[in-house]
């Protein structure tokens, strides 16, 4: 016999009690649920209020202007009309909306820039679409940007694009020098003159049809290899550089060079360190080390970073001219051969390889070999001198109130000569090419 269970409804009290407990928590609840919602509503509707035409918009952000002998650009809080503030507001709904829209982000950026906002300022000209036709102004403006708080990195990436003709933007590039001035600043301050050389024969290619151009360009040139930057002041700026980007290894790899010339000796010992550890097989990295160690004449720790070099860095021409002082130091005269031949290889205008590797030559007894490094050295000891020399005398010459052409001409083919004799071939030939235009 089965029994079934008994069942007893609830007594009716006790259910009109449960739904006033839950109709009140429903009523607690769905009141801040309702507020929120309204809120949304109300945002969204506000969000979503026709933008105002962006050439409206543009004149609440300010336009370049000449004040005097000084350009105020954009960025520039001074030339900020009343409502730069309103135009962000604007303009950052306006991406919102459409992120692709390349005028938006350009007139934000600008915006941001007025308002001395110039990380996020960068970053809005960075996302520019590739595509659009105003790429190269957003380029310019975010490199300007970048570099008013010292992320020269991100400064020369945006530099370097800016100078770059593609097929999408084949116009000219009209703050072209501005942007090179940066460029070649940037690269003193880190002692990157092969870089440097590059930008300046660049703008020597571009400046066809401008001679005077040219030959200003030919002048920096020369300065760059016969000058460099003060160690303190690029000292200085390397640091702010380093303390706004702490991933910067150029700057660090420059910093090195820079505190170890002011005998800051701990301070360069751990940049070198830490680029080394960043890039194990870098060629530069390692004979920066070397070279900071020879400057000390630390024999010891020299013979010791030396057995470390990777076979990857060989590659570099000072690396074998530290190698062969070390063998000459343990009068290892076949070693240092073998070392300064292979520096000589890679750095045949080096004069101090020539002279170091003729008299271990001499050592060995290999007369004839060594007498020809020995004339070498004497050839490019005399045309080292002949460089400045002719420099100034170009300069004597062009800085007369009225200077003759065939003076001038005269100049400049002496310039010609000495840069050819010390391996300088664009240089030789583009001063030989600017005494055939007078």
């Amino acid at each position: 016999m089965s029994i079934s269970p008994q069942t007893t409804a609830a007594p009716a009290s006790h259910r009109s009690a449960s739904r006033v407990k839950w109709l009140g928590l429903f009523r607690r609840v769905d009141l801040p649920i309702s507020l929120i919602l309204v809120g949304l509503n109300a945002w969204w509707w506000w969000d979503a209020r026709p933008i105002p035409n962006l050439k409206q918009v543009e004149q609440w952000i300010g336009v370049e202007r000449e004040t005097g002998t000084r350009s105020v650009a954009w960025w520039d809080i001074s030339d900020v009309s009343r409502d730069t503030r309103g135009a962000i507001a604007v303009l950052r709904r306006a991406v919102r909306r459409s992120p692709h829209d390349g005028d938006a982000r350009i007139l934000l950026g600008r915006a941001l820039g007025a308002a001395k906002e110039y990380r996020e300022c960068a970053e809005q000209l960075r996302l520019v679409p590739f595509w659009h036709p105003g790429k190269p102004e957003a380029q310019f403006g975010e490199g300007m940007a970048w570099l008013q708080i010292k992320r020269a990195r991100d400064a020369e990436r945006a530099f370097l694009g800016y100078l770059a003709i593609d097929p999408n933007h084949p116009t000219p590039r009209p703050k072209r020098l501005v942007v090179e001035n940066n460029l070649l600043n940037l690269y003193a301050d880190e002692d990157r003159w092969d870089e440097a050389q590059e930008i300046i024969w660049r703008a020597h290619r571009d400046a066809e049809g401008l001679p005077m151009g040219r030959r200003k360009l030919m002048e920096m040139s020369l300065r760059s290899r016969l000058e460099r930057a003060d160690p303190a002041i690029a000292l200085k700026n390397l640091r702010e550089i380093l303390a706004a980007d702490p991933d910067d290894w150029e700057a660090r790899r420059a910093l090195a060079r820079a505190a170890n010339a002011e005998k800051l000796f701990d301070e360069a010992d751990r940049a070198i360190a830490r680029c080394l550890a960043e890039r194990p097989k870098d060629p530069r990295a390692w004979a920066d080390w070397l070279e900071i160690l020879d400057a000390r004449n630390d024999f010891t720790g020299l013979a010791a970073a030396v057995a470390k070099v990777p076979p990857e860095a060989d590659v570099e021409g000072r690396i074998w001219k530290i190698r062969g002082r070390v063998y000459r130091q343990a009068k290892d005269y076949e070693g240092v051969v073998r070392s300064l031949s292979k520096a000589v290889e890679l750095l045949p205008y080096d004069l101090d390889a020539h002279y170091s590797l003729a008299f271990a030559l001499q050592m060995l007894g290999r007369a004839t070999e060594a007498e020809f490094h020995r004339k070498r050295h004497i050839e490019l000891e005399a045309v080292s001198k002949e460089v400045p020399e002719a420099v100034n005398g170009y300069k004597d010459v062009t800085d007369l109130p009225s200077p003759r052409p065939e003076d001038v001409k005269r100049a400049m083919l002496r310039l010609s000569s000495a840069c050819d004799r010390m391996g300088w071939k664009r240089d030789a030939e583009g001063w030989a090419k600017a005494a055939s235009e007078l």
